[in-house]
């Protein structure tokens, strides 16, 4: 059998084919899979698809305008190996805009088997094998009007000259590019391209069919690094490849050195009592795949309560099919920036650290929004209704025992400016007032779907309530000591609340609030 492969150069863009021919659909077809399945065992990494095509008469009458042959001088080389296919990627970076097309053909021919010599006592025999091997070049020059025809004709001709370029036996004899003899007929249908002789001035063959023979170690066909396709990037894992029993959820096809398979990888519902990230470049379809985990495990685990909290993609609940959706103006979106708990003290002092660290504020006004809230509740049972209150208060406090002018004025600055101004927004007040359980919390510990669209909401907006919904999460649900997952929590683009600070002060408002986040997530085994 004769095998083709053909690169394609030009203005739009690069491909790589591998193809035969065939007296059936079905034996092409058969054919094909089977030679794909070989080039994935030679080259790590690569992919492709089958196509069958029918040779018609159109395909045979194509005219060609320009068909040459690089023919190659007779092995050893004096560099060893021929680097053709890194020399086609080097072509493929210099031409501008000729369409050029570079054809290889290959048949295995024989072997030979050489006795070398191990040790003293042992020899093992080494196989070389020998293929026919013909390369051809198709050009179809393109011309630009900026620039002189001459000019692009010699810059054209100059870089197909390049393929000849450092290949030369022991002999001194190299590689020519001469006019093809062969029709586009035979390109296609691969038909008597080793079965006669070939007759050139060079000197280089002898007379018979042997002037095709190349050693197959003679020809460097490994791919090279500047190959203008898709790369299969692999990541360092560890596959244990342990049998998965339901409840499982899909994850999807497994990747084998960087190459998509068809084998199915799933994970048990309740390994997900673990958290979970996803990572990855803007558009390449985490949300989607969030949303894809989210629908199976409530098919699989229909007690599993699913909170997402969206923060910037508007329109998203769609992909989530939520029972509650919770909008900026909506009434029932409540999240009381405050639950009482048996130790008042403990949840002060958590409460006086989300505000002060959504909030933008120093870790020096923790401590004191921290005594105002206890204090409050010493005196009333419950701190003041609104959070604007509660830094109204820190405000008289600073007031009343100020630190260094300059200090004391940044900070009164910083919350009468930044804080009071946000938390006296009728909507933040309506959402973070004081009150009992909202009924969205209660339904999703029954294992309802709630969506928290918060995309439309300021930056230091998302951060407060965001906050406020993990303290009552640490409030109403302490840790679960158990192994069966019983609430899953998705914070949809979590970089917007918990990037790394541009600043490396360790006092700064997002260094603070992405400290508070961590504790908060490595103390709950919620995902």
């Amino acid at each position: 059998r004769v095998y083709g492969t053909k690169f394609s150069i030009g203005a739009d863009g690069f491909s790589w084919k591998f193809y035969m021919n065939s007296k059936t659909e079905k034996g092409a077809r058969r054919a094909g899979y089977s030679l794909l399945s070989y080039l994935k065992e030679l080259y790590s990494g690569l992919d492709g698809t089958v196509k069958v095509k029918q040779i018609g008469n159109t395909h045979l009458k194509k005219e060609i305008p320009y068909l040459s042959e690089l023919i190659l001088p007779s092995p050893p080389y004096i560099n060893n190996q021929i680097p053709l296919i890194q020399k086609i990627m080097n072509l493929a970076e210099s031409n501008n805009s000729h369409d050029i097309k570079v054809y290889i053909f290959w048949q295995f021919k024989d072997h030979k088997a050489t006795s070398v010599l191990r040790d003293n006592t042992k020899s093992i025999l080494r196989y070389d094998f020998y293929y026919n091997l013909r390369i051809f070049i198709e050009t179809k020059p393109i011309f630009r009007q900026d620039v002189e025809r001459d000019e692009q004709l010699a810059e054209l001709l100059g870089n197909l000259d390049y393929l000849t370029t450092d290949i030369k036996n022991i002999n001194r004899q190299c590689a020519v590019l001469k006019e093809a003899d062969i029709s586009a007929k035979q390109l296609l249908t691969m038909a008597d391209l080793f079965n006669k002789t070939i007759s050139i001035d060079t000197s280089i063959y002898d007379s018979d069919t042997k002037s095709f023979s190349k050693k197959i170690k003679a020809i460097d066909f490994s791919i090279p690094p500047n190959m203008p396709l898709d790369k299969a990037y692999t990541v360092h894992n560890e596959n244990l490849g342990i049998p998965v029993k339901a409840p499982k959820i899909l994850l999807g096809n497994a990747y084998r050195q960087g190459v998509l398979t068809k084998t199915k990888m799933h994970l048990h519902l309740h390994d997900l009592i673990h958290h979970v990230f996803i990572s990855g470049i803007s558009g390449v379809g985490k949300s989607r795949f969030i949303a894809f985990l989210a629908n199976q495990i409530k098919n699989q685990g229909a007690h599993v309560g699913i909170l997402v909290i969206n923060l910037v993609k508007p329109g998203e609940e769609r992909l989530y099919n939520p029972d509650i959706i919770l909008r900026k103006r909506d009434s029932e979106f409540r999240v009381p920036y405050f639950i009482p708990d048996k130790d008042i003290e403990v949840i002060c002092k958590e409460v006086a650290a989300y505000l002060v660290s959504s909030l933008g504020l120093k870790n020096v006004v923790l401590s004191i929004t921290k005594n105002v809230l206890y204090n409050e509740c010493i005196k009333n049972d419950l701190p003041k209704q609104y959070p604007e209150d509660v830094f109204k208060d820190v405000l008289e406090w600073l007031e009343k025992n100020p630190y260094h002018p300059k200090f004391n004025t940044n900070i009164t600055r910083a919350i009468e400016n930044r804080v009071i101004s946000l938390l006296s927004s009728p909507f933040i007040k309506n959402i973070l007032k004081l009150g009992p359980v909202p009924n969205w919390f209660i339904e999703w510990t029954k294992g309802k779907n709630v969506y928290i669209e918060l995309s439309n909401f300021t930056e230091d907006g998302k951060r407060v309530i965001t906050h406020a919904v993990f303290q009552m999460i640490r409030t109403l649900l302490p840790e679960l000591r158990t192994n069966e997952l019983k609430y899953v929590i998705i914070l949809d683009e979590a970089h917007e609340i918990s990037e790394k600070p541009k600043y490396q002060s360790n006092d700064d408002d997002e260094t603070v609030t992405r400290h508070y986040l961590e504790i908060v997530l490595k103390e709950k085994r919620y995902w």
